[in-house]
């Protein structure tokens, strides 16, 4: 599925959510935990997933398929597959370079970041500074969505972001949206998210992120104390 959907990429990334028994999300965890058929140790090649969604309810069942994928992409069967490609990796804090002929750690890109809506940032960051002229993040979430376009400006490659499924994805260019808005708002935007409602942080009753968000583009005072909020989350 990597090698097809990256099919016209030479570089493609892939980053991993990292859990952690010591959480901010771990009542949220615990809480889907609970709909999980069992927890499974031994994950192999041929193995039948009855119950994928309660299979993935389980944090302890995701890390041990990351495992699986990561020492399965690192066999040198697989390394073969890649051709021309590099495939950068993440498993817990560490990254690895994939090519057809080597397996190494790649320092710069370890990271103790436990969600992979930050990490891929630094991903994205590094193929840029790397000689990518383009950069195209896959991901179906809000918190991506908005860190990207505070951030983009500090990329020198041409940022996009493509959502949604197989038949149906969109892809946007946050290079221009974040140029088509002003600065001070780009770097408000994480602030207002968190404030108004994301992961680990309930929503205003009542109250959705638009009319919050046209409010703070009207007022100096607004864009700044969200500024001050997201460097502080930071």
């Amino acid at each position: 599925m990597i090698l097809r959907d990256g099919a016209d990429c030479c570089r493609v990334n892939v980053v991993f959510d990292v859990y952690r028994e010591v959480s901010i999300k771990g009542s949220e965890r615990e809480r889907r935990s609970q709909a999980a058929d069992s927890k499974v140790d031994d994950i192999r090649a041929g193995r039948k997933l009855q119950q994928w969604k309660k299979f993935l309810a389980s944090s302890e069942n995701k890390t041990h398929f990351i495992n699986f994928v990561t020492d399965s992409w690192m066999e040198l069967d697989s390394l073969r597959k890649l051709g021309n490609k590099v495939i950068y990796i993440t498993n817990g804090d560490l990254c690895r370079k994939l090519t057809c002929s080597l397996v190494e750690a790649v320092h710069d890109l370890c990271s103790s970041h436990e969600e992979a809506d930050t990490r891929l940032l630094l991903h994205a960051s590094h193929a840029a500074s790397n000689r990518m002229h383009t950069v195209v993040v896959v991901a179906d979430d809000t918190a991506v969505l908005i860190l990207l376009i505070a951030f983009a400006h500090c990329m020198t490659a041409e940022v996009y972001m493509k959502s949604g499924s197989a038949g149906n994805a969109k892809v946007y260019c946050i290079t221009n949206v974040s140029k088509s808005l002003n600065q001070a708002v780009c770097g408000a935007l994480p602030g207002l998210h968190a404030f108004t409602g994301c992961d680990s942080v309930s929503a205003l009753a009542g109250k959705g992120k638009v009319n919050a968000y046209k409010l703070m583009c009207k007022d100096k005072r607004y864009q700044e104390a969200f500024q001050i909020w997201a460097k502080a989350g930071n």
